[in-house]
């Protein structure tokens, strides 16, 4: 009888020890799986976990939350994702490209930013990444390749010439890259430090659109374009007629204010969304777009100009420096084009016990005195 008593003992004991062990190892597993989630990222676009059950907005406040972590925005791309906003009833497709005809040159956290905003606010059919001799490396090019479901990666030759005009930089080697990309396919080129702050669908609506940079000027730093642009057809045309081998960017900058009001081709032209603020010291300030606080509310993009933005010590604003623990609470304009990038929301971002403020006022860039010349209307 004691025998059989200590055998029914001894198998629950055992049963309750198996009980232990995996509850013990199941959470070994989880606490695993999650901190090391947030030692490489704090926060991976592959571990979600919903932003209202560590978040909060208290009463009263208007341009912060307090979070237990930081409140990372899914990266939902993809056609699968985007149902009729992929549809033929838009003119330019929902893909963005970037281009890397790059040596040697390191892949920056704002070059992250801009590919994960094009993705995560965006979200776009395809990402295309189109790359030459290599492709970009380090822990910022790790985390766009992990959190980016919808990154195409294309290799392909760097533009050597057009029409026996041959490309001896890369500034113009790119320049070409996203003119004969955008004809090929269509869709949007978009800058390597260009940050997508809100949707821009209602720009695909044209078959092309670009942004005015100053008073007299524009770029092809943001691209919309249908496929088969007769736009960009006819302006790839004149590049012999324009070349300018003691100014690199001359041909998609000042020549092509004077080729839309050659071609008196129709183009739609966003005054203040695209390129603005511009970090010229007579225009915004080279400080508007990194340690200034400007207002970017309607902006559709903001493009940051690192090489511009430098002050007088010639030096890179420390802000570009920075990764996400401290850009959370930078009140700043990059500050929040970083945040929109990785959360969603411009609000700064507090720790529990971390004294909190509301973010300072911001400032409006200038209104240009009188609308471009080159602007035309749709007939």
């Amino acid at each position: 009888m004691n025998a059989m008593r200590r055998c029914k003992y001894f198998r629950s004991l055992l049963l309750v020890v198996g009980i232990l062990i995996c509850w013990v190892s199941f959470n070994k597993i989880t606490r695993y799986r999650l901190s090391n989630a947030y030692k490489k990222h704090f926060h991976s676009s592959l571990v979600q976990i919903p932003v209202t059950n560590f978040c909060k907005k208290p009463e009263g406040a208007h341009t912060y939350k307090i979070c237990n972590y930081l409140p990372y925005s899914e990266v939902k791309c993809g056609k699968e994702q985007n149902g009729n906003r992929s549809s033929e009833t838009y003119r330019v497709p929902n893909e963005v490209m970037f281009i890397w005809f790059a040596k040697h040159m390191p892949f920056r956290f704002y070059n992250y930013l801009a590919l994960r905003s094009a993705a995560s606010i965006q979200q776009v059919d395809k990402l295309k990444f189109y790359y030459s001799e290599g492709l970009p490396v380090g822990k910022y090019w790790e985390r766009t390749v992990n959190e980016i479901p919808c990154l195409e990666l294309i290799q392909v030759e760097e533009p050597g010439e057009i029409f026996g005009v041959k490309m001896p930089d890369a500034v113009r080697r790119t320049d070409l890259g996203r003119i004969n990309y955008l004809i090929e396919s269509g869709g949007v080129y978009v800058d390597g430090d260009v940050i997508t702050l809100k949707k821009f669908d209602a720009l695909r609506n044209y078959p092309i659109t670009i942004g005015r940079s100053t008073a007299s000027k524009t770029c092809l730093c943001v691209v919309f374009a249908e496929k088969e642009s007769h736009f960009l057809m006819e302006f790839r045309k004149k590049f012999p007629e324009h070349f300018q081998t003691d100014f690199p960017s001359y041909f998609t900058t000042w020549y092509l204010g004077e080729f839309i009001k050659e071609s008196k081709i129709y183009i739609h032209m966003e005054d203040a969304t695209i390129n603005r603020p511009n970090p010229y010291v007579s225009l915004d300030g080279v400080s508007s777009t990194t340690e200034d606080r400007i207002d970017i509310s309607n902006n559709f993009f903001l493009h940051i100009h690192p090489n511009k933005a430098k002050g007088f010590d010639g030096l890179p604003p420390k802000c570009l420096k920075m990764e996400d623990d401290e850009l959370r609470i930078l009140d700043t304009v990059y500050g929040e084009a970083a945040r929109i990038a990785l959360f969603g929301s411009p609000d700064l971002i507090f720790k529990p016990g971390e004294e909190t403020y509301e973010q300072k006022p911001k400032r409006k860039i200038k209104v240009f005195s009188s609308e471009l010349k080159i602007y035309k209307k749709e007939t």
